[in-house]
């Protein structure tokens, strides 16, 4: 029986994007793409996977709305990746990866900074979804649409699904001088974005965890990585590097796989 493991990496591993801002201006963008293949490389030989199995979701946000429609998700079967050397190349878009047990060697992951990646598993037909739940797709409700995604997918049982959430900005940290443009559903962020004397404080883990338990999972169906991106010297964060900490600036990788044997992270089937 195939297992659900679950990583993040850290600054450590360097930067886990290709983005430009995040090197030196002297490298050229081969030489960027060479160094991050190699930090993949790296990567996948501590947690037990091949970096060039890695695929990213490629993710719409407010300057392409019609890319797809809102919960899109895309099952990565092994025809979708068949022929492809280095599947972080595919740009395959959609909110939502959705992975069965069955397909080989592939892991999915998405680069993030503050924002959570939310893992879900079916543990009963070990399928598992991921998606990258920023606070514009928060806003549109995608971790209910993560579920949904298994529940289409597999017909699975609310109480079969369990829930990884990543590291994360915490509310204490995330603050914003005025009310986001970004929060507009009501629903979603009422009582998670309180105005104290510093600012607006973004309450996103408390958030994500209202709107699923209003669908219905317990807390106990939860596994949560309490880590802060802004106040951990080890993990990559847009707002503190907003705030002037240049080594803040990257992104790090948080993922999941399929293997034979058991880690910390897997939920025990029944």
């Amino acid at each position: 029986m195939k297992n659900l493991k679950i990583f993040e990496s850290n600054i450590c591993d360097g930067p886990m994007s290709g983005n430009r801002s995040f090197y030196d201006a002297s490298l050229s963008k081969e030489e960027i793409q060479k160094d991050l293949l190699q930090r993949r490389l790296i990567l996948g030989a501590k947690h037990g996977f091949y970096g060039k199995r890695i695929i990213v979701p490629y993710q719409k946000n407010a300057k392409c709305p019609e890319l797809y429609a809102n919960g899109h998700y895309e099952v990565i079967t092994d025809e979708v990746v068949k022929g492809t050397e280095d599947l972080w190349s595919l740009d395959i878009p959609a909110d939502i990866f959705v992975l069965p047990h069955t397909t080989e060697n592939v892991v999915m992951a998405y680069p993030v900074a503050d924002c959570p990646v939310l893992i879900a598993e079916d543990v009963k037909n070990s399928v598992t979804a991921l998606a990258h739940c920023g606070a514009e797709y928060i806003d549109r409700e995608l971790p209910v649409d993560l579920v949904k995604s298994l529940q289409q997918e597999t017909n699975a049982k609310i109480e079969d699904i369990f829930v990884y959430m990543s590291s994360c900005a915490c509310s204490k940290d995330y603050i914003y001088d005025t009310y986001p443009k970004w929060a507009t559903n009501k629903r979603v962020w009422n009582n998670y974005i309180q105005h104290e004397y510093d600012g607006y404080h973004i309450n996103i883990r408390g958030s994500i965890l209202s709107m699923l338990n209003k669908y219905n999972l317990k807390g106990t169906q939860f596994k949560l990585n309490p880590q802060d991106t802004i106040s951990n010297p080890l993990l990559y964060s847009n707002s503190a590097a907003f705030h002037g900490d240049s080594t803040k600036n990257g992104r790090f990788l948080v993922g999941c796989f399929y293997q034979e044997q058991e880690n910390q992270y897997t939920y025990s089937k029944k």
